[in-house]
């Protein structure tokens, strides 16, 4: 492809995620007013040294026209004790939030912080020390202030716009978001890599060329190749890029491995045939006919624990979300059922589903189960364990120099397990007292009855069997060059 048609492509992607005057007249009055409102408080308590500023991809002016976002920080001179900024720094952010919204919900991460829903935005009010470069942070959102002063000094404006794309890249193809839900790359990682590539395009010809846990970005360019080697070893992450503004931090922490695959498949994809689908992908409509036959076809077995959603914080409900799925894909395969796919969807009201993929549901009833080698030390331990075992199918024996005993399945229903065991599987705090509320087990049946009925389900599910990316469709017929 021309080298003119992929910068038109990516031209026309600048223009539709561009915000136009209109939108920053907008973002800026509601900055204005929410700026205003929390230092007039802040004034009428006489605490000196209390600063207010909008942070983050706004005031980088990284942001995408459809971002709804607005990060506000009220910034505390070190002098205040940590009760203080919570206490202090939540008391202004609620009176602020019901003087201008007339409503909020408290938040938690560190500690408390409130958002607000106006005018169609969401506006976070985060409390946090004033520190300077080079100071070691007091609480975890202290550095985002010096984030944006660093991008802001770092970036022209044309390279904000090569951000622009980039973020629109890494949203289109599902890796964009540090959140455990994702496991992806943050705004300010993204601002990164064009701060040490230059551009959208040299940043994906880089990516090709990452190795997973070797590669490391030194933005600044001070590290010496032995310092290198320690930061490899000290982070031990799939990919390393050095925190400009606090070199012990890895700015690059929360992506995954698989995060990364992403990206680099999607990147190769790309520059052999570029497309407006990796920024705007197209959701195909799946009918419930199409979800059938790929199940039949794969002849495998689905089964499914559904019960309540519990309101957690979206990191906390999504980290106990996913130990409480890696919990019972163990429980499971420790009774040999194999899972070989596993996902978990919310409607983020009521209804929250684990979802599995089996080879098989049902299992015989005898299984070959391998013992000590002959003469070793374990041996005579296993001999008389099972000479009157009452599970046993037959007596031990001797296969090629190991003791072998045919024996009975304690289950051979993955519904009975989990029937009888998921709820002592070790499952997160929140999801167990979810299940002991409500659980049900779904079965192949269920679970198509389910997509039959929800439009966003059936399109989860299709996903998910099928790992479908719009974006590999429109390269899939491309020999490798």
């Amino acid at each position: 492809m021309s080298k003119e048609i992929m910068n038109e492509i990516i031209a026309s992607v600048l223009h539709r995620i561009k915000p136009s005057q209109e939108d920053y007249d907008e973002i800026n009055s509601i900055c204005e007013k929410f700026i205003s409102s929390l230092t007039k408080k802040a004034a009428e308590r006489n605490i000196k040294g209390i600063e207010v500023r909008t942070v983050g991809s706004i005031a980088k002016d990284t942001w995408l026209k459809d971002d709804r976002d607005i990060d506000i920080f009220v910034l505390f001179p070190k002098s205040c004790s940590i009760d203080t900024v919570r206490r202090l720094g939540f008391e202004l952010a609620k009176e602020t939030a019901l003087e201008i919204a007339g409503s909020f919900s408290s938040e938690y991460a560190e500690h408390p912080y409130v958002s607000v829903s106006y005018r169609g935005f969401k506006v976070e009010i985060v409390p946090c020390y004033k520190i300077a470069p080079g100071e070691k942070p007091i609480t975890a959102v202290d550095r985002t202030p010096l984030h944006t002063e660093y991008i802001n000094k770092k970036l022209s404006s044309s390279q904000k716009d090569q951000v622009r794309i980039l973020k629109k890249f890494l949203k289109g193809i599902g890796v964009y978001g540090a959140e455990i839900r994702i496991k992806g790359f943050s705004g300010y990682l993204t601002e990164l890599l064009i701060a040490n590539y230059g551009t959208f395009l040299n940043v994906l010809k880089a990516v090709i060329s990452w190795k997973p846990y070797k590669t490391i970005i030194d933005v600044e360019g001070k590290l010496s190749e032995e310092q290198k080697k320690k930061y490899l070893k000290k982070f031990s992450s799939p990919l390393i890029v050095v925190d400009p503004v606090d070199p012990e931090r890895n700015a690059a922490s929360a992506v995954s491995i698989d995060a990364l695959a992403e990206l680099r498949y999607a990147a190769q994809m790309f520059l052999l045939k570029p497309s407006l689908d990796f920024f705007f992908p197209k959701e195909s409509e799946v009918s419930l006919e199409e979800i059938r036959k790929i199940v039949k076809e794969r002849g495998t077995d689905l089964i499914a624990l559904e019960t309540l959603y519990p309101k957690l914080p979206e990191d906390i409900f999504w980290g106990e979300a996913y130990k409480s799925l890696k919990r019972l894909c163990n429980l499971l395969r420790c009774f040999d059922f194999n899972v070989i796919n596993s996902g978990v969807w919310t409607d983020e009201k009521n209804r929250l589903i684990f979802i599995l993929e089996l080879e098989a549901s049902v299992l015989p009833p005898v299984k070959k189960h391998k013992g000590p080698p002959v003469g070793s030390m374990n041996e005579q331990d296993f001999l008389f364990k099972h000479l009157n075992n009452p599970r046993d199918l037959s007596r031990p024996f001797s296969e090629n120099g190991v003791w072998y005993v045919f024996f009975r399945r304690k289950y051979t229903s993955a519904e009975t397990l989990l029937k009888e065991r998921a709820l002592s599987c070790g499952l997160s705090k929140h999801i167990r007292g979810a299940m002991s509320k409500k659980m049900r087990i779904l079965s192949t049946s269920d679970i198509l009855d389910i997509a039959d009925h929800s439009v966003v389900f059936r399109q989860f599910l299709y996903k998910w069997l099928t790992k479908h990316r719009p974006w590999i469709y429109v390269s899939q017929s491309l020999e490798r060059k």
